[in-house]
């Protein structure tokens, strides 16, 4: 049965079988809103089919950190703990099992290096990884590529000439917006803000002659304590960056999570985000929107509006992405490293075929919360992580956070049929950069 949905004054029906959705008064999409219809999934989760775009490692060989972020989420390793490392030895089979075995049915690896910590306290180490992993990718016959996510305390002018001269790794900051918004929640052990030395290193990256550096990618954090994704926006396209993810925050904590308190001033933030955007396409050059990256929480759902992927699972945690922590065992995503229901294997045994699939196959249309809302399709179901924060039960489902999925789902829902048709020859553009994001980087599920 349709579902009927008003935003903003207008009329929109969504079926929720299929995702497809379409303005009051038009006739339904004859496929998937008619975006790139011919793309589908192209592999099954758990159990790979044919040769998958990428596969997604998360190699986590210490979880030490120089910062006490309030909203730090590593499980089994807050703030204080004796930071685990993985010996020279283990760190070399977690790479080959990541690039050769996990990595085996893909056209590419995608590497991702200390994610639960600060990577660059351990920047030697990761040199000698990315060297070996060179001849790893001769021998697999692919492109191995990595990810580096600093807070950039420790980004020095001799780490970034040294990045200059390694386009395989990929740089992302880690920094939430204006100073406000990033001092208030990234401190130091000390309780001092970090904005500025962030700042200062990014657009030392930024201003790099290596074309790769100039793509470095900010990642932003929004909290209730800051609920204004278009202001975090605009800021970082101020300092230079062009490739920017805002994603809400995981968690619940005292005037920063995402609660009944913080809802509507998230609600008009995305408002304003989706208003900001369409006017940016419509009126502007559109930069604001070419910035925001598939990854992002707004353009990840604008995706499965548009009809350019659907996927009735939230992620691809323990499909086509895993994480290996530093003792070894293999988790189901880089957020869910020392949680032991997300274990699904270690490197020395491989995967538990059965916990692999108890995860990567939890089914939206399957989900006692979810089976009957109607932007399932649209959502995918909850994120592990956040499952196991709310309820420590993977299956659990956070309401806020839901709430607040569904809220962001009508503004692209509104967003998507207002610039279509306002101005349907900029729905190929609107599109394209999902599009190229899916078959070449692997980011939106």
């Amino acid at each position: 049965m349709h579902h009927t949905i008003t935003i903003h004054g207008h009329t929109y029906t969504v079926d929720p079988v299929t995702g497809d959705n379409w303005p009051a008064g038009e006739e339904p999409p004859a496929g998937r809103n008619g975006a790139f219809a011919k793309r589908g999934r192209i592999h099954r989760r758990g159990g790979l089919v044919g040769r998958v775009p990428y596969t997604y490692v998360g190699l986590h060989t210490s979880v030490h950190c120089n910062l006490a972020c309030r909203y730090c989420q590593v499980a089994g390793y807050r703030r204080g703990a004796d930071p685990a490392i993985m010996d020279d030895q283990a760190r070399s089979r977690a790479l080959r099992w990541a690039v050769l075995e996990f990595g085996a049915g893909a056209r590419r690896v995608v590497l991702a290096y200390d994610l639960s910590g600060e990577p660059l306290l351990s920047w030697e180490r990761f040199l000698d990884l990315a060297d070996e992993a060179k001849g790893l990718a001769v021998e697999a016959g692919k492109p191995v590529t990595w990810g580096l996510n600093t807070n950039g305390m420790g980004l020095t002018d001799g780490i970034i000439e040294e990045l200059e001269r390694r386009p395989e790794i990929n740089l992302a900051v880690s920094i939430d917006g204006p100073a406000e918004a990033q001092d208030a929640m990234r401190r130091t052990a000390g309780g001092r803000g970090t904005y500025g030395r962030a700042a200062d290193a990014a657009r030392r990256a930024l201003d790099s002659p290596a074309a790769h550096l100039k793509q470095t990618h900010a990642v932003a954090t929004l909290t209730g304590a800051y609920p204004h994704p278009d202001l975090v926006l605009e800021h970082l396209v101020e300092l230079g960056f062009e490739r920017i993810s805002i994603s809400p925050v995981r968690g619940a904590g005292d005037g920063w999570g995402i609660d009944a308190e913080s809802l509507p001033l998230l609600y008009k933030g995305y408002t304003r985000l989706a208003d900001r955007l369409a006017d940016d396409l419509l009126h502007g050059d559109g930069h604001l929107y070419d910035s925001l990256l598939p990854t992002d929480g707004f353009k990840t759902v604008l995706a499965r509006v548009a009809g350019l992927v659907r996927s009735p699972f939230p992620c691809p945690a323990a499909g086509t992405q895993c994480a290996i922590g530093p003792d070894g065992t293999i988790y189901a995503c880089d957020a869910t490293v020392g949680w032991p229901q997300a274990r699904i294997g270690t490197i020395d045994e491989g995967l538990d075929e059965e916990r692999r699939a108890r995860i990567a196959q939890r089914l939206v249309d399957h989900h006692p919360h979810c089976r009957s809302c109607w932007a399932r399709k649209l959502c995918g179901g909850e994120c592990a992580h956040v499952a196991l924060l709310s309820a420590g039960d993977i299956a659990a489902v956070d309401q806020a956070r839901c709430e607040l999925r569904r809220h962001v789902t009508c503004e692209a829902i509104h967003f998507y049929h207002v610039v279509r048709s306002a101005r349907p020859e900029l729905v190929a553009r609107m599109i394209e950069s999902l599009g190229r994001a899916v078959t070449s980087e692997g980011t939106v599920q």
